[in-house]
């Protein structure tokens, strides 16, 4: 009986590691593509303050909003 119990132990404990691991993968894969996002974003408003699109005031209020 204490064998059959620690077999299952280890099988839940490997389900387990398993499972956070893909989450841990996933959570990594959203990070990489929000920043990804953001960094995008950031450089289309600095080719809008370059271009005189936009004031370096309003460069600085959006740039804010996107690194929050």
């Amino acid at each position: 009986m204490s064998v059959t119990l620690t077999k299952l132990n280890r099988s839940v404990n490997a389900s387990n590691c398993q499972r956070n691991a893909v989450r841990a993968q996933q959570a990594r894969d959203g990070i990489k593509s929000a920043m990804a996002f953001s960094l995008d974003e950031i450089e289309k408003l600095d080719r809008l303050k370059i271009s005189g699109s936009i004031t370096d005031d309003e460069f600085a209020r959006l740039r804010a909003k996107l690194v929050q």
